[in-house]
């Protein structure tokens, strides 16, 4: 599941940068962040990541986790080393309130911005062990409303243009 996940994560990223008109060098990175963003995840148990109700506060700390724990992997290897700073920033919101470090607007990498957009339309539009998947119709209209608070909104003008127009 979270491999097709993040297949189906890094493809979006790559049609929303190219969308944007990406440098070839960014997409790529953004396209092997995209593969990698939930790699911290191999830190949780199961017993976490597939709870079907809610989360406690503890369990919910314990995924607010995996940024820093992937970013951590991928740092660990010289190549990644600018993958690991796209992957620990991918749960920030654009108004700042998000995590790890509450960072907001274009102080998040462009990258980031852009996964954590794809990352939350996926979720959205596939079934998860606490929540059956909602309409494309249904998701974009999220989107739209967390347009300038947990998104980027000019990304997420140009996402909601490439899905009404590849009917993805």
């Amino acid at each position: 599941r979270e491999r097709q996940h993040s297949e189906r994560v890094s493809s979006l990223a790559f049609l929303l940068g190219k969308e944007i008109n990406m440098e070839d060098e960014t997409l790529m990175r953004l396209r092997s962040a995209a593969v990698l963003h939930d790699i911290g995840k191999i830190n949780i148990d199961l017993s976490i990541l597939d709870k079907p109700g809610k989360l406690t506060k503890s369990e919910y700390s314990i995924i607010q986790s995996h940024t820093e724990s992937g970013s951590r992997i991928l740092a660990t290897v010289p190549e990644y080393k600018e993958l690991s700073k796209i992957v620990v920033s991918h749960h920030e919101n654009y108004d700042g309130t998000g995590y790890p470090f509450g960072i907001k607007s274009e102080l998040i990498p462009i990258e980031s911005r852009i996964i954590s957009i794809v990352d939350a339309y996926d979720a959205m539009t596939n079934d998860r062990p606490y929540r059956p998947a909602l309409t494309k119709i249904d998701a974009i209209k999220e989107l739209l409303a967390n347009s300038g608070t947990q998104f980027d909104p000019r990304l997420v003008d140009s996402f909601v243009t490439i899905l009404r127009k590849n009917n993805t």
